[in-house]
């Protein structure tokens, strides 16, 4: 292997599967650091630029190392951070520039039809957006922190690089390669590809058959080690997604040649989606609404059809005779119940008629404007309605509290709706009354006289 404008030739990636590291980068794995083998779909990812190995030069944004000064306590909400607001301004300065360089750059690129085989990076794009987005909703994890940030870097600096060829593409032959700092670079195996990328000023590595050429013997180094990421794994535990799935390193038949564009989205993954419970009931929430507010009818906006009323569309899953039963319904009520515990003998069951029904309207349509109700005591459902850890802690914290409960009911004071006896009854309202840290000075908010 020959290699221009680097300092060391690296040493392959092993055939292990990629995993997270404590830095957020996939160790020897890892895309934007260390060369992939070129793609003529995607020649900008050699431009991508590494981080300055000098600690005075301080480090952009977008390659910047993941530490715990990033985020912050929530200030209202125990076990809960947020991104630090410096930091965020920081990268929506950064995002919106990159924008609309981007903007300019793409009308450009499209008119060039000698181009056309070259993708356009909208997929960095669209996942940039989606990490900027969650970065500014809360987090319980730093490692689903982590997560998000190494995302939206690599979505960063994939669309930089994309900005930095196209400039030099269209500087043509007049083009001075300047004095930059290190970047991916790629590995080629045509001679040709490999000598332009070199006089670019660009890192290169070409591969050379030992039957081809007689190499000087003098030249040869040592492969260098992978060091420049961590190779601690973030977690030895069961990989389950509490994220989407292209936040994680793929599976794929070989590392070397199908990893980078996996990762990218652009080739199939060999791994399953195992998402937690928190991020499942998420995902049906979006998938609901967008079922049940009729979202995905802008997309076919342009289709003259009867789909494009949500009365139309309603009408026509009406007419379908085979109907979805309730267990494999979209609503998310439907599922809600089907999937709950038994009820006691004394509640009345869900009619048929009801369920066929609730198949074929929106069940946001029927819901009540009225004021929600309140209970005396903790109402019925909250004991077998929930998961079976659930009824427990309920009736557990129920037995702890029964005397404060029967005092309650012989006072003049308001009931209580679902939700507050809920929050009452679980594990986290003892956390949301303790004093806060940062001001103990308040104590806490709970007081047993008033309950």
């Amino acid at each position: 292997m020959l290699g221009a404008n680097v300092d060391a030739i690296p040493t392959p990636p092993p055939q292990s599967p990629p995993i997270v590291s404590v830095d957020g980068f996939w160790g020897p794995h890892e895309w934007t650091v260390y060369p992939q083998p070129y793609r003529r779909a995607f020649p900008y990812l050699a431009w991508i630029a590494l981080s300055s190995p000098s600690p005075s030069v301080s480090s952009d944004v977008v390659s910047r190392p993941v530490e715990k000064t990033m985020w912050q306590a929530h200030p209202s909400k125990s076990d809960t951070h947020v991104i630090n607001p410096d930091l965020l301004d920081e990268l929506e300065v950064k995002w919106r520039s990159t924008k609309a360089a981007l903007e300019a750059s793409l009308r450009a690129f499209s008119a060039v039809p000698s181009l056309s085989s070259v993708e356009q990076p909208m997929k960095a794009y669209a996942r940039g957006f989606e990490a900027l987005e969650r970065l500014k909703v809360e987090f319980r994890a730093w490692r689903d922190f982590v997560k998000v940030f190494r995302n939206l870097q690599r979505s960063l600096l994939e669309l930089c690089a994309f900005l930095a060829w196209w400039s030099e593409v269209c500087a043509g032959d007049a083009h001075r390669p300047p004095i930059r700092g290190p970047t991916r670079s790629a590995i080629f195996q045509d001679e040709q590809m490999y000598a332009n990328h070199a006089r670019w000023s660009v890192a290169a590595y070409l591969l050379i058959p030992e039957s081809t050429f007689a190499l000087d013997p003098r030249k040869k180094v040592p492969l260098s080690p992978c060091n420049l990421c961590k190779t601690q794994p973030m977690s030895y535990f069961r990989l389950v997604h509490s994220l989407p799935q292209w936040c994680y390193p793929p599976l794929v038949r070989d590392v070397v040649i199908d990893l980078e564009t996996t990762a990218r989205g652009y080739a199939e993954r060999l791994d399953d989606f195992r998402p937690t419970k928190m991020l499942k009931r998420k995902l049906d929430k979006v998938e609901n609404r967008a079922n049940d507010e009729g979202e995905y009818i802008f997309r076919l906006s342009l289709i003259q059809t009867n789909d494009l009323c949500t009365a139309g569309r309603r009408a026509q899953k009406a007419r379908t005779s085979s109907a979805l039963p309730v267990t494999q319904s979209s609503n998310l009520e439907l599922r809600r119940f089907a999937g709950a515990g038994s009820a006691p003998p004394w509640f009345p069951k869900i009619q048929e008629v009801w369920a066929d029904a609730m198949n074929h309207v929106c069940h946001l349509d029927l819901a009540s404007t009225t004021s929600p109700r309140r209970f005396a005591l903790p109402p019925t459902h909250l004991f077998w309605g929930g998961s079976e850890k659930s009824q427990q802690t309920f009736y557990h914290h129920f037995l702890l509290l029964r005397h404060e409960i029967k005092d309650r009911c012989t006072r003049d004071v308001e009931g209580l709706t679902t939700k507050e006896w809920r929050s009452i009854l679980n594990d986290a309202y003892w956390k949301l009354q303790w004093p806060k840290l940062d001001n103990p000075s308040q104590g806490s908010t709970f007081d047993s006289n008033v309950f």
